[in-house]
């Protein structure tokens, strides 16, 4: 669950949107594991106010920041794009193609 947060953080991504990522992308699956089934949304919503009530999420940050730190790696966020091909409409024109 806490690599989903990972994911979550590092990419900027609502509880939705990482439920549809780690259906969709195969680094995310091989990120998590490839676990079966995927936790959804609700199930990562309720880990993350449960880490939150406890005060555990900023003790399991600082210690994730800490190893990154011990290693010398520093973590840049992350983007997502949509490789979707979309036809466009090649229109009606007027002039001939030539």
């Amino acid at each position: 669950m806490f690599k989903i947060l990972i994911l979550q953080q590092w990419f900027g991504l609502s509880d939705l949107e990482v439920e549809r990522q780690m259906a969709e992308c195969i680094s995310f699956m091989a990120f998590l594991g490839f676990p079966s089934p995927f936790s959804d949304s609700r199930t990562i919503w309720l880990f993350k106010e449960r880490m939150a009530e406890t005060g555990k999420d900023k003790i399991v940050w600082s210690e994730l920041q800490r190893q990154l730190d011990a290693k010398g790696l520093q973590v840049k966020r992350g983007t997502i794009q949509d490789a979707t091909f979309i036809e466009a409409d090649p229109g009606s024109s007027k002039k001939p193609r030539g």
